[in-house]
């Protein structure tokens, strides 16, 4: 991980600090934006994509997320006065559009997630903990106990809503 984030991410907190302190008067509300800021940097730098950040949410959702983030920033400086918290506005939609796109931190732990549940399957296959509770009356039946979905973990595919319906 680079340095580099804590250059610009420091140069936010102060010039945010300031702000608050000197133009606004809310320095309670310039601490928070600063922790949020210094913190969506850390973020941004440890869950870095590898083909970037636009790529990793989709031109569709940058578009989106922008024009949300532009509604609000105006509104926040025309009609409210309030430039800090439109910036801590346009703050929180950008760190969530980043936590829950396609490919930013939600997604890789909830892969690392099935990852542990595919290992530990593994796992308990091979000491011979895993039984169909006599559903199929076959003692040595290899399935795992009924999901929160009321399936059973047969195969390697993802089961879930994506599933297409047999009807």
């Amino acid at each position: 991980m680079s340095s580099r984030w804590k250059y610009v991410a420091g140069t936010l907190v102060l010039l945010t600090v300031a702000y608050a302190l000197v133009i606004a008067g809310q320095i309670l509300l310039g601490v928070i934006a600063a922790v949020g800021i210094y913190g969506t940097g850390w973020l941004f730098a440890t869950f870095r994509p590898a083909d970037g950040y636009i790529e990793a949410l989709g031109w569709g959702r940058v578009a989106v997320l922008t024009l949300i983030a532009l509604v609000n920033l105006t509104y926040a400086v025309v009609i409210a006065n309030q430039l800090l918290l439109g910036i801590i506005a346009v703050w929180v939609i950008a760190l969530l559009g980043f936590v829950v796109a396609p490919g930013g931190p939600l997604t890789e732990a909830r892969e690392f997630y099935d990852r542990l549940r595919r290992v530990d399957r593994y796992i308990r296959e091979q000491e011979g903990e895993l039984t169909d509770g006599g559903w199929n009356d076959d003692a040595d039946a290899d399935t795992d106990d009924a999901d929160e979905w009321g399936t059973t973990d047969d195969t390697d595919e993802e089961v879930g809503w994506e599933r297409e319906r047999d009807d």
